[in-house]
C-alpha cells in the first residue's frame, strides 16, 4: 500500500477508501473507464445545478465513447494507444 502517513486526502473514510483502492489503479473495463470519464469531466468545474447541459453533455460522451470503442477495438485500447503504450 505504500507510506499510510501519505495521500491524496485527509482522514476522511471515504477519501481514504478512495486513496487506497481507486486512485491510481489500472482500469480496462468499458463501463468504468466511461463512469471515470464522466466523473473527471464533472470535477473539472461542472456544477451539478447544470443538470439538463449535464444529461446532454453525458448522452454525446457515450456517443463519442462508443465511436472511440468501435474504431480501436475497445476504449481502453485507444488510452493505450495515445499513450504509446498499445499491448
Amino acid at each position: 500500500m505504500g507510506n499510510d502517513n501519505i495521500r491524496c486526502f485527509g482522514d476522511t473514510p471515504i477519501y481514504i477508501d478512495y486513496h487506497y483502492n481507486e486512485w491510481g489503479r489500472p482500469v480496462h473495463v468499458a463501463r468504468k473507464l466511461f463512469e471515470m470519464l464522466i466523473l473527471e469531466g464533472a470535477q473539472a468545474g461542472l456544477a451539478w445545478i447544470t443538470e439538463k447541459p449535464l444529461t446532454v453533455l453525458t448522452i454525446t460522451n457515450a456517443k463519442l465513447f462508443l465511436e472511440i470503442a468501435e474504431r480501436y477495438g475497445s476504449f481502453d485500447r485507444f488510452i493505450s494507444w495515445s499513450n504509446g503504450s498499445v499491448n
